[in-house]
């Protein structure tokens, strides 16, 4: 039998797990050096964290976010793109 409804439907996670495995590519050769990221749950809740040189420079991590808020910004507005 077949449920009346589907509550969560089943998300393409395929751009996420390509900007991981760019992440993880970055962390390995040491390119990256601090994250500051969200991390968003299929049930809608998230996480935010800050780790490396993201924690160490609070400052320049703050001016990145403000960066990453305006593109957010921009996206809302439909006057951007990914």
């Amino acid at each position: 039998m077949r449920p009346p409804f589907t509550l969560v439907r089943t998300r393409d996670v395929s751009d996420t797990a390509k900007c991981v495995e760019a992440l993880a590519r970055g962390i390995k050769d040491k390119s990256v050096i601090g994250l500051a990221y969200v991390v968003i749950y299929a049930q809608r809740n998230y996480e935010a964290h800050v780790c490396g040189e993201a924690a160490r420079s609070p400052t320049f991590t703050d001016g990145a976010v403000g960066a990453l808020r305006r593109k957010l910004a921009r996206l809302i507005e439909g006057r951007d793109t990914l």
